[in-house]
């Protein structure tokens, strides 16, 4: 009896580290994952989307973004999507490893541009404020539609998180 016992124990405890090894395990660390862009794993590197690309998982409608500094930001809703591009064209697909861990809500963005100005803001209802966009590649590189930019005569200066542009 001892040794059917061992033997189930045995089996059990291979069992047990197959599905261990099988389901993977980040290698790297957090923050160096989400500058690298790749998530290790136990059977490959998965490279995910770098800052200023747009993607989703197979099965799910949820879109995400990846913004300044590998944050990623999703869109709870189309409208939000909208807010800031025309079209769902340039969306990847990518592996679900790419989602996991924190992603913030990109709340009604908007692409703002004050009259008499060159710059153009966008809002960021995560970090509670208006964006400057550093540059025109910057804004070419997420591919935001130039036709949603809102012109203001003025925005509230206090809005403006000086200390968060949104670059490259």
């Amino acid at each position: 009896m001892s040794h059917v016992f061992r033997r189930a124990a045995a089996v059990m405890a291979l069992g047990l580290s197959m599905v261990v090894g099988a389901a993977g395990y980040s290698q790297a660390s957090p923050a160096s994952a989400r500058h690298s862009g790749q998530v290790a794993t136990a059977n490959a590197a998965v490279t995910c989307p770098g800052p200023g690309h747009r993607f989703k998982v197979s099965g799910d409608p949820t879109v995400y973004l990846t913004g300044p500094g590998g944050t990623r930001y999703y869109f709870p809703d189309s409208s939000d999507y909208n807010g800031l591009w025309t079209s769902y064209s340039g969306i990847s697909t990518v592996s679900t490893s790419c989602v996991l861990g924190l992603s913030y809500a990109l709340n009604s963005p908007i692409l703002v541009k004050v009259t008499g100005s060159s710059a153009v803001y966008i809002y960021d209802s995560w970090n509670g404020g208006y964006r400057w966009i550093t540059t025109q590649s910057v804004f070419d590189k997420y591919g935001f539609a130039s036709s949603k930019i809102q012109h203001w005569s003025s925005i509230d200066k206090s809005s403006i998180l000086t200390g968060l542009p949104w670059s490259g």
